[in-house]
């Protein structure tokens, strides 16, 4: 159930709403715990989920509180479950490394000082 209710909230940030957007991101920051408990069976929706949220951080149009909670989000990921990426699990398509994450969450932060 875990595993399925995890991919619903990773598809309902597609739904354009930047309420449900924000609340599935504090929904899915939420379940990590859980993701981590099912550990290997847990790990596709995973780096499922990180990819998802990656794309909608990286988002330049977005609803602060939606950037806000989808930094909360992949920040609470990383420190939970490690790089769980698909990058780091054979899939070379996927820019969502520990890495660029990070890397993007800096240059996020930093923005938000500037303003």
């Amino acid at each position: 159930r875990m595993e399925k209710t995890a991919e619903t909230l990773a598809k309902s940030l597609q739904n354009g709403s930047p309420k449900v957007a924000a609340e599935a991101l504090r929904a899915l920051e939420a379940l990590v715990e859980g993701l981590d408990y099912l550990g290997q069976k847990g790990e596709k929706f995973s780096k499922f989920v990180v990819e998802a949220v990656y794309r909608h951080m990286l988002m330049d149009e977005i609803d602060r509180k939606v950037k806000e909670r989808a930094i909360s989000c992949i920040a609470h990921f990383l420190t939970v479950l490690g790089d769980v990426s698909p990058s780091n699990h054979g899939d070379t398509e996927s820019n969502a490394s520990a890495n660029n994450i990070v890397r993007a969450i800096w240059d996020r932060l930093q923005n938000e000082v500037l303003r």
